[in-house]
């Protein structure tokens, strides 16, 4: 079985659209990483994601 997985790198992906793009890839199988201008922000969004995906890890 292959390892492979899709890799999206969204930005914005704190709110908005970009939130709901993450959301969507995710649920997809995508590996996806989600960039935010503010750590904050970003972490929030994370737990948030992390009730209605599965989340392997997150990185600092």
């Amino acid at each position: 079985m292959s390892q492979d997985k899709q890799v999206a790198f969204v930005t914005g992906g704190n709110r908005g659209i970009g939130y709901e793009l993450v959301k969507q890839l995710a649920l997809k199988g995508f590996k996806v990483i989600l960039a935010s201008r503010d750590p904050k922000m970003g972490h929030e969004a994370v737990e948030k994601l992390k009730e209605s995906v599965h989340i392997c890890r997150q990185v600092e």
